[in-house]
């Protein structure tokens, strides 16, 4: 890199993941951080508005993936303590509970992005309409896309479009030297083949569009929530035990999916004595003809409302408009590479994902890793391997992990805590050529195994309130995953 010319760098989404991006290249680059929405922190704004309240043309995210932009429910808890979810150099305030809510987080991190100044390199109100590298732009596509003006010296092309301008009729063409991938997972819902939903008399929606338990279609009315993982959970800890409202009455609610450890629960046993809680094993079902909801062992129940808890896939529509093949999706909209690290681009490596990762407790961790990596790669303190060996240790991966062990790819994003989470932190400390801060792991793994050991029994209220969780690491105050060793004094200052 040219230390006297700071290289100009896109960041796709300003969520938590392009928040701390933003942090950590604030200074060493030229950085625009383009979010479609007016305001920073992507789903972590609450909004009332869902795919059933919305215009089918009100935005430039609606016309491309045909949802809306997610937004958390309205009553969330964090499902980690804050140990997990605390950037560097920036703690939480002392009174705030050891499982903050979705407002508490949020304060968080708009009192992070004041902190570190940030507001000023956000571009809000803007989508990104297309990333394409100029060096595969023939000649006839520069005049169609008219990028006269445009540095052709740099790597990437960015056009972007104000979301209000619905006919894409003022389209702002750029480039850039590196660009981030940052948009999230967790707004565009898995598709998921109802049979036979054309029966069915009810309401059917995804948990992309649940926002509070006290709506219309929940109370007083038998509720199927259709996948156990943590969105079903999640549905059951809002609905029969909410943070705020408590009990909202529903009158049954259905878990449908892989139940092995929900039905072991001792905190929703009072639920399934009264009869307002059972569970169906199994991930096939079907609404018959008469409006009925079947289940995979066969038996079937009148329900009012079906909440399909389904997951999300990974989208992105702004890498689909050419023909450069950067990466491709696979596994149902679960995998996507081929990736070094799960960051960089294989194809075109200053093509870079950062919060790709879910499942771990170390997600905020992992993502802030990534963000330093990111920062030092630009900078040139790190050497990538070449194309070959990229490939090769991604390969290796995919069939030592997954292959081998029988587990589908759809399950790569998904790091088993305390073991791959853990794995995948050594492997980047060996990249960057940081030194693993063991002592700091070794606190917060037991916190992850107390929670484990709840979660797994299909107690989500004994977790949040064991006694043990708030003694184990109380002297918490940031992100010391890794030291960075100069001569031989060790610092956490990386």
């Amino acid at each position: 890199m040219d230390k006297n010319k700071k290289p100009k760098v896109a960041i796709i989404g300003g969520g938590i993941s392009g928040t701390v991006l933003l942090r950590h290249l604030k200074e060493i680059a030229d950085v625009n951080c383009i979010e479609a929405k007016d305001q920073p922190l992507g789903l972590w704004n609450y909004s009332s508005t869902t795919d059933y309240s919305h215009g089918v043309d009100e935005d430039q995210f609606y016309k491309d993936n045909g949802t809306v932009h997610n937004s958390l429910y309205e009553f969330l808890v964090l499902n980690t303590p804050f140990q997990f979810a605390q950037f560097k150099d920036f703690q939480y305030p002392k009174d705030c509970p050891l499982f903050p809510n979705r407002q508490e987080f949020h304060q968080y991190m708009e009192k992070y992005i004041d902190h570190f100044g940030l507001r000023s390199f956000y571009r809000f109100s803007t989508y990104v309409l297309e990333v394409r590298l100029l060096k595969s732009l023939k000649q006839e596509e520069q005049e169609l896309l008219k990028i006269e003006g445009v540095d052709i010296t740099k790597k990437f092309l960015v056009r972007t479009v104000k979301s209000g301008d619905l006919n894409r009729e003022r389209i702002l063409n750029e480039s850039c030297d590196y660009c981030f991938v940052a948009n999230g997972h967790n707004s565009v819902p898995l598709n998921y083949s109802l049979e036979g939903k054309q029966f069915f008399k009810g309401s059917i929606i995804h948990s992309h569009s649940f926002r509070r338990p006290d709506e219309e279609m929940f109370i007083g009315k038998t509720v199927a929530v259709i996948g156990t993982s943590y969105s079903g959970m999640d549905m059951m800890v809002q609905l029969l035990t909410n943070p705020e409202l408590g009990d909202v009455k529903v009158k049954k609610l259905i878990l449908s999916g892989d139940t092995q450890f929900v039905e072991k629960t001792t905190d929703y046993k009072k639920f399934i004595e009264e009869g307002r809680l059972s569970f169906k094993e199994g991930k096939k079902q079907r609404v018959l003809s008469d409006g009925k909801l079947e289940f995979s062992d066969g038996s079937f129940e009148e329900v009012d409302t079906i909440v399909l808890a389904t997951g999300y896939q990974y989208t992105f529509p702004f890498l689909d408009k050419g023909g450069d093949e950067l990466v491709k999706i696979e596994a149902e909209g679960k995998y996507f590479g081929p990736l070094f690290l799960r960051m960089f681009c294989i194809n075109e490596p200053d093509l870079i994902f950062i919060g790709s990762n879910d499942f771990t407790l170390f997600v905020q961790v992992i993502l802030e890793r990534q963000c330093i990596i990111s920062r030092d790669y630009i900078e040139g303190k790190v050497k990538l391997p070449s194309k070959e060996t990229m490939t090769e240790d991604l390969n290796k991966e995919i069939k030592e992990c997954f292959i081998e062990k029988n587990i589908p790819l759809q399950k790569y994003w998904k790091l088993f805590p305390n073991v791959q989470d853990v794995a995948y932190l050594k492997k980047m400390a060996e990249f960057g050529n940081y030194r693993l801060n063991q002592e700091h792991i070794d606190k917060l793994i037991p916190l992850g195994d107390l929670i484990l050991k709840h979660v797994v029994n299909g107690n989500w209220i004994q977790y949040r309130n064991d006694p043990l969780l708030g003694t184990m690491y109380p002297d918490f105050e940031g992100d010391h995953s890794y030291i960075e060793e100069n001569g031989n004094k060790k610092s956490y200052s990386k």
